[in-house]
């Protein structure tokens, strides 16, 4: 099922057959969502899921989701969620990237550092290769 997303303003909505499904809203390059543990929390993988949509939007960088039953604030990355996310596709629904609870941050500022360091590290990666490239 290829996942269809609506804007209306800053928020955003799944297209759905009977009425567009809430997903939350972008502000300053975060997506931010409320969710309940109860329904959303996918114990098989221990994290949540997001619908790989919203990683194609170059409009975010970050994810917040406020898990509403526990008052807990969860922060990650897109770069977090492609590199460590589990990619599933479920009948009927759209395909998502669910991820770990031990890949969330408790903040933004921890989930940037994550994002920064990981960064730093793929320049040096590439740096180090052309580095090879020009001995052979």
């Amino acid at each position: 099922m290829k996942t269809q997303l609506i804007f209306r303003e800053n928020k955003v909505f799944l297209a759905a057959k009977d009425k567009d499904l809430y997903l939350g809203t972008i502000r300053d390059s975060v997506f931010h969502c409320k969710r309940n543990s109860q329904i959303h929390y996918f114990r098989l993988y221990t994290g949540y899921g997001f619908t790989s949509g919203l990683l194609k939007l170059e409009a975010v960088e970050y994810f917040h989701v406020y898990i509403i039953d526990e008052n807990k604030n969860l922060w990650t990355s897109k770069e977090i969620i492609l590199k460590h996310g589990i990619k599933r596709q479920f009948k009927n629904y759209e395909s998502q990237y669910i991820l770990s609870l031990e890949f969330f941050k408790s903040n933004k500022e921890e989930a940037v550092k994550e994002f920064l360091f990981l960064k730093s590290i793929e320049r040096n990666k590439v740096f180090q290769e052309s580095l090879f490239s020009e001995v052979s």
